[in-house]
């Protein structure tokens, strides 16, 4: 829990909101964090494309190299880019 905290903590910035009005909020910065538990087969290449994400992004996030074998079971921390349509 202590490693997905300071990858959380390294990736992105923390938001409060309070009971008042923030202002608009611009949702093309925010990170959607993914915890992702892999299975047989699994690879980087595959896990980002199906995320929208980096094999780079993915090792960095979770202190691995890119071609570091995945083991099943494995816990990923994957960081989705946000999309908005105007």
């Amino acid at each position: 829990m202590k490693r997905f905290t300071e990858a959380i903590d390294k990736k992105s910035e923390s938001f409060i909101i309070k009971g008042e009005d923030q202002g608009d909020y611009d949702l093309s910065t925010a990170p959607s964090i993914i915890v992702y538990i892999c299975k047989e087969g699994d690879n980087l290449w595959d896990i980002a494309k199906k995320y929208n994400t980096t094999e780079e992004e993915i090792a960095d996030v979770n202190e691995i190299k890119v071609e570091e074998p995945i083991k099943p079971g494995k816990c990923l921390i994957l960081q989705k880019k946000v999309t908005t349509i105007d």
